[in-house]
């Protein structure tokens, strides 16, 4: 059983400032680090820390900056011998400035990793999940997709950035992790609308969701709350989210319709109700989707039903690396045979660990810490 990863480094340059500035604003910034990075490079070593074995597959210039990442993923248990070295080439890097309340801007430079050899890249024979994300060539992506999906491996793919994602790529993925501002790109409707709705879904079915509740997607023929669906009852066994072979390489609808097909419907897109807002994004034979909502919990769309997870509780210092840090914990407890649920709650609490704790102590953050943050029964307050 592995994790395998594929995707970018970046050496960060993460800077301290009282807020974001304006545009032609110089700020004096309280601190700077330099610190490893990449979504790829992030997830990977997050795998690692929550207990997978995992190996990783990018591209380094032949600078200090590679040198630094190499070292990076080496000390937290990654594999590297499929990091890949340009000869005369700049590693990625960033820029990060965050602000007095923890949030943050960067801009990336991805530099070697726009040029990874896809071709030169190959899965381990154990390897149980594949993960992706938008910082590589997505002609990189396809063709690593394409080898998990002939292993029989799953694929998650964290689509951040977000960017046009060919459909012959969304055809391979297991399981779609997005946040809310991905989530309102893919959709197409203002991040606003998706925060609203998101968080009445978080709030309004929150009673139902803790007593183990599954909501159907409006629409659906014959949709209506399954049997069982009761206080203190679970109404069908939980998605196991795994592989799909019946599905191929290929599908003749489009992933994402159109969000007019609400306004057909008689709504207008700031007219979404929270269970709409979500369902209409259900792709055609897609196993599951995760819509990350950050203290708001988040979002399981899968077997037909969409489900609510409450956040765990956290005083954040910075939010800097959080997605990467859940996909990564997620990943590991897949690996390890949890069921979806069970490992989108770890992740939750592993994200949570990490956007409470100072940058410079998050290697500290173990399996046992995020068990210990599990079993305190605060989750959701």
């Amino acid at each position: 059983m592995s994790v395998f990863v594929a995707g970018s480094l970046h050496y960060d340059v993460v800077v301290d400032a009282p807020r974001l500035p304006a545009l032609d604003e110089t700020l004096i910034g309280q601190q700077v680090a330099y610190v490893f990075g990449g979504k790829g490079g992030n997830q990977a070593v997050a795998a690692s820390r929550h207990g997978a074995t995992t190996a990783f597959a990018g591209r380094v210039g032949d600078d200090a900056a590679g040198r630094f990442l190499a070292d990076g993923l080496t000390a937290a248990g990654v594999d590297i011998a499929q990091v890949q070295i340009g000869k005369g080439e700049s590693s990625g890097m960033s820029v990060a400035i965050v602000d007095a309340a923890g949030s943050y801007g960067a801009v990336v430079v991805s530099a070697a990793n726009r040029v990874i050899n896809a071709s030169a890249i190959t899965l381990p024979a154990d390897t149980r999940i594949v993960m992706l994300q938008n910082e590589v060539p997505e002609a990189v992506n396809i063709a690593v997709a394409h080898t998990a999906r002939a292993r029989g491996a799953r694929v998650l793919l964290n689509a951040a950035p977000m960017r046009s994602m060919a459909q012959e790529l969304l055809a391979l993925v297991d399981i779609l992790v997005v946040n809310r501002v991905e989530a309102a790109e893919l959709l197409g409707f203002d991040t606003a609308s998706v925060e609203r709705n998101a968080l009445l879904h978080c709030v309004g079915y929150q009673s139902a969701e803790r007593a183990g509740a599954f909501l159907p997607l409006e629409g659906e023929v014959g949709a209506q709350r399954p049997e069982g669906a009761r206080s203190g009852q679970r109404p069908h066994p939980r998605p196991s989210v795994g592989p799909s072979p019946s599905r191929g390489g290929k599908s003749a609808e489009p992933f994402w319709p159109h969000p007019t097909a609400n306004v057909a419907a008689g709504r207008g897109s700031d007219e979404m109700d929270p269970v709409s807002s979500v369902g209409i994004a259900r792709p055609h034979h897609f196993p599951a989707l995760v819509v990350t909502l950050g203290g708001d919990g988040l979002l399981l769309l899968a077997d037909g039903a969409v489900r609510a997870m409450p956040a765990f509780p956290a005083t954040v210092v910075s939010t800097h690396g959080a997605g990467d840090a859940f996909c990564g914990a997620l990943a590991a407890r897949l690996d390890a045979g949890d069921i979806i649920e069970e490992a989108l709650a770890y992740a939750q609490a592993a994200a949570a660990l990490h956007v409470s704790t100072p940058v410079n102590q998050r290697s500290a953050i173990t399996p046992d810490a995020v068990r210990a943050l599990m079993g305190e029964g605060n989750r959701g307050r």
